[in-house]
């Protein structure tokens, strides 16, 4: 079968004033990479190391899974940014890249995935913006999903 190349870019940033960090990734169709930005603190970076390199399995797990979909021709190429948030967790391609990715994260850390979706959520509200009623929404469509 032919041989499908994605490149991945990480960004690292310092960021002094926290004591946590941030993952964030993100997959571009147009040049078939994932993109992911790490922003933490160097001073506390080796407390942080074991739960940063489990976030950063889920997120590329997660990007991968568009590049996947995006070889079979299921990713939408529309532009989702747009959408409100419920509607955006919801699209069947998002779904199945939270389920991989997720998944991947409860193996690598022996968690249930209903405890990292939810943990997720409480980290990430200022990226998903969803009501509790909609993460629980999204937390049982995932669930489904895996």
């Amino acid at each position: 079968f032919p041989v499908t190349i994605v490149g991945v870019e990480v960004t690292l940033k310092h960021n002094l004033n926290s004591d946590n960090f941030i993952v964030n990734a993100y997959y571009s169709t147009e040049d078939d990479v994932v993109e992911v930005l790490v922003i933490f603190n160097p001073n506390t970076l080796e407390k942080n190391m074991y739960d940063l390199i489990g976030e950063l399995n889920e997120v590329v797990t997660h990007e991968l899974q568009h590049s996947i979909q995006n070889y079979n021709g299921e990713l939408d190429d529309r532009d989702n940014e747009d959408l409100p948030p419920l509607e955006y967790y919801l699209l069947p391609e998002e779904l199945d890249a939270q389920s991989k990715g997720f998944k991947r994260l409860s193996k690598l850390t022996k968690t249930p995935a209903e405890i990292l979706i939810k943990k997720w959520f409480v980290k990430h509200l200022d990226i998903h913006n969803l009501t509790d009623e909609e993460q629980k929404i999204v937390t049982d469509s995932i669930l489904e999903n895996m």
